[in-house]
């Protein structure tokens, strides 16, 4: 066993070769479904490392690349780790060296960085094999930024087979979470989501002639008006989603014609999976019946969301530990209630039992202080150390 000393150690050691991993994929950002390339680049990289050829290695689909280390310590449980692996539809406005050479698409939510710290964990996997007992699959999945997911696709590929534990980390930026900081959280850690699409079919019309036409906008600013009754007034305080109308557009962009139609983007996030199925019923009663008693009708499309991304409690505990052994408590961050974002990891947890947590990377000197999915998103590469750390530390506690 190391001691967290000898762990911060081999992360160091290490750190060089991630950041050059990071900054390669960082250049060459793909988007989600496109990440063959990437994918390319993560399967010749684990080749190198592996000069013992003690990897397994396969692509469950051409975008994703998963690495099979079996120990020779002695018989165990398979655990995975997780690292998504695309980028986003963003034109990058940092100004570092290495930022993206593919107009239009960015590392903008860090998942360069969840790859690169996954690889360098691999690394030190694959030095450590003799003393492993069991089997640790490095999971590099993509599109976890677009819905229906990579993750998915490949628990219907067969990766979760046989897998006791999944883990995974993200890195954030928020205030509260410096460079060196874990947030931490058990139960519900993300939100759900349930996007929906909505286009308001009237008549259309000359502006100066309303009543020969059926005008979509106020029905359809009926309708956003009356979500709110659904919101306020059939959830409790506590399971109310959060509803936010994101686009509300017409067919015309004229000043003297009424539109044929309006359509309405709707994002939904929630917190309990079982106010889904009533929402939907409600919100689609509401679109109905607003059209229906204006003379207009609608086309109701729901899209393809994530579940709430729930952390088991054992394995919340497992990585409770590791991170109270290696970070120490005080750089802790323990939140209440759940993360906005929404999560494909989601799919894992259906699975077997899992722990999604947060690395921080806040450092206002290093100008690390916007968002994620924000063009000027900029990463403290000391947080690769950390990464590397919890990661391996996740490795020694259950099978080393």
């Amino acid at each position: 066993m190391y001691t967290r000393e000898q762990i911060e150690e081999r992360a160091k050691a290490v750190f060089p070769q991630v950041v050059e991993w990071r900054r390669y994929v960082h250049e060459r950002p793909e988007i989600s479904f496109e990440e063959e390339q990437t994918a390319d680049y993560v399967e010749a990289e684990l080749h190198k490392m592996d000069v013992h050829k003690k990897l397994r290695l396969s692509r469950p689909v051409p975008q994703a690349v998963m690495a099979d280390l079996v120990g020779e310590g002695g018989e165990g449980p398979v655990i995975a780790l997780r690292a998504d692996i695309d980028a986003l539809p963003v034109q990058e406005e940092t100004d570092v060296p290495f930022r993206s050479k593919v107009a239009g698409k960015m590392h903008a939510c860090g998942h360069d960085t969840h790859m690169a710290m996954l690889m360098g964990t691999v690394k030190l996997a694959v030095e450590d094999v003799q003393h492993i007992k069991g089997t640790v699959r490095f999971i590099f999945q993509h599109a976890e930024e677009l819905a229906p997911g990579g993750a998915q696709q490949l628990v219907d590929a067969g990766v979760m087979k046989g897998v006791k534990y999944i883990f995974a980390l993200h890195v954030i930026p928020p205030s509260c979470l410096p460079t060196g900081a874990v947030l931490l959280k058990s139960g519900a850690m993300y939100t759900g989501s349930a996007p929906v699409e909505v286009t308001v079919k009237g008549k259309g019309g000359h502006a100066s002639s309303p009543e020969a036409s059926i005008d979509p906008v106020p029905i359809a600013a009926q309708i956003v008006s009356n979500i709110q009754s659904v919101v306020t007034r059939r959830f409790a305080a506590g399971d109310a989603p959060v509803v936010t109308i994101t686009n509300f557009s017409t067919s015309s962009d004229s000043f003297n014609v009424i539109a044929d139609s309006v359509n309405i983007k709707i994002s939904i996030r929630y917190r309990n999976s079982e106010v889904v199925e009533p929402l939907k019923q409600y919100l689609t009663q509401v679109f109905n019946h607003t059209c229906e008693g204006n003379g207009a009708t609608c086309v109701i499309s729901w899209k393809a969301g994530y579940d709430v991304t729930v952390n088991d409690e054992e394995a919340f505990k497992i990585s409770e530990k590791v991170a109270q052994e290696m970070i120490g408590e005080e750089k802790i961050v323990r939140p209440t209630k759940p993360l906005g974002p929404s999560e494909d990891f989601s799919a894992y947890l259906k699975c077997c039992p899992g722990n999604y947590y947060c690395v921080g990377i806040y450092n206002e000197a290093e100008g690390c202080v916007y968002n994620n999915h924000h063009p000027l998103f900029k990463v403290d590469e000391e947080v690769f150390k950390v990464g590397v750390k919890m990661h391996f530390a996740h490795i020694q506690s259950l099978l080393m």
